[in-house]
């Protein structure tokens, strides 16, 4: 049977990989550029919701101390409430934690399975369950945010054609 503390260890270990990941695909760096402050503040929040990490262990993990982590929570429901890109991004990351999570439980569960009693199946089934939607959700998010970069483009065409338009009507305003 695997420990607690090596359970932890795995996650941390994994938590860790899906950042340097993250890094790498989004350009992160060390400055306090909006978008890199964005998205660690977004992996720190979604990993200490959804897991029993400590603030040092996030920060650590992020590059940061604990006090970033902890500033990262104060601000995240203003962030949620006013900024669309936080939360597309931390809604995207919080499912993507909550997949390793379920994972590194599901893994823990599958190498205990001759252990279980009926309620304990029953809730693997729900975890199973859980995660299948989660990777539903997480594709039609994906699908809505390209068709908001459809929809931001068109809109941007029509507000610039709207404005060569109040143009030419305040110059043929100004001809009568």
């Amino acid at each position: 049977m695997i420990s607690e503390r090596m359970k932890i260890r795995t996650l941390e270990y994994a938590l860790q990989e899906y950042w340097i990941g993250m890094v790498k695909e989004n350009n992160i760096t060390d400055s306090r550029e909006r978008n890199n402050v964005r998205v660690r503040h977004a992996f720190a929040v979604a990993v200490k919701t959804t897991c029993k990490l400590s603030l040092k262990t996030i920060g650590t993990m992020i590059g940061r101390d604990h006090a970033t982590v902890l500033h990262a929570m104060k601000q995240h429901s203003s962030n949620m409430k006013f900024d669309s890109v936080y939360r597309a991004v931390y809604k995207m990351i919080e499912t993507d934690v909550s997949e390793i999570t379920e994972k590194d439980f599901m893994e823990y569960l599958v190498q205990d399975d001759m252990n279980f009693d009926d309620s304990e199946r029953q809730l693997r089934v729900r975890c199973l369950s859980l995660s299948r939607r989660l990777r539903n959700l997480k594709s039609d998010f994906n699908q809505l945010c390209k068709e908001h970069k459809v929809v931001a483009r068109h809109n941007r065409k029509l507000q610039d054609r709207n404005t060569k338009l109040n143009a030419e009507l305040m110059r043929v305003k100004n001809l009568l």
